[in-house]
């Protein structure tokens, strides 16, 4: 209900550097509600939330300079809603996959 009028996402958690590995790797429910609602997401630029977003078409990452707003507008404004649907989509697909292998080694690990 929160996200029903989202038109993005903000999921930013700052930069990684100074932070180790804490952040570099890390995905955050967001971004997974965020393919689950079709809502198109800003993320931070450094990591592997950036990396997934920009190659799938999930979403975008700018350096915050002075092109920052109008980059991001751009963006928005030229989003295909249709293919963006297909990439959540098929992305969440690939997502249920992933967690079902998951949960068959913690299966096959508890018997």
């Amino acid at each position: 209900i929160l996200l029903a009028n989202a038109h993005i996402l903000n999921n930013c958690y700052g930069y990684t550097h100074g932070a180790g590995n804490k952040l570099k790797y890390a995905v955050s429910n967001r971004f997974y509600d965020g393919m689950i609602h079709h809502i198109p997401q800003l993320v931070e630029p450094e990591g592997f939330k950036p990396s997934w977003a920009n190659k799938s078409g999930l979403g975008v990452s700018f350096p915050p300079d002075a092109s920052f707003a109008d980059r991001l507008y751009e963006y928005y404004r030229g989003l295909d809603v249709n293919r963006f649907d297909e990439i959540c989509n098929s992305e969440l697909q690939k997502v249920i996959a992933d967690d079902d292998i998951y949960i068959d080694m913690i299966d096959k690990f508890i018997r």
